[in-house]
């Protein structure tokens, strides 16, 4: 299984947001190698990373790996009073398929480019 992802921006909070879903890799040839080389452009910038079971956590994005898992530095829990217990932990890493959705600041995204980009990967598989 691999991950792919649709960008829309969310016009409430002006908020580019990254779902994800699961597809057979057949269906993906091209897309996961576009989605890890633009989230590698994103290292060391604040994003907020919704997972599967609704804990919210903003934090800079540290590294990931070609399986689009991800590496948190100095986490903060967007709802500390639901997850207290995450307080005092500073650092994780999250497997890719515990993540509902990741928000990146708009500043972070060439939407133009990327459109491009997946419209290139889509005629070539």
């Amino acid at each position: 299984m691999c991950f792919k992802c649709e960008f829309y921006i969310n016009p409430e909070n002006d908020i580019v947001q990254v779902i994800g879903s699961m597809l057979s890799c057949k269906e993906l040839v091209g897309f996961e190698m576009l989605f890890v080389s633009y989230f590698k452009e994103l290292v060391g910038k604040e994003v907020t990373v919704e997972l599967k079971n609704d804990l919210a956590i903003r934090s800079i994005l540290h590294s990931l790996d070609q399986y689009l898992n991800i590496e948190l530095e100095n986490i903060g829990v967007v709802d500390p009073e639901k997850y207290p217990h995450m307080l005092s932990i500073r650092n994780c890493f999250i497997r890719e398929s515990v993540v509902r959705h990741v928000q990146l600041p708009p500043d972070g995204v060439d939407i133009d480019i990327l459109h491009d980009a997946t419209r290139r990967e889509a005629r070539g598989a």
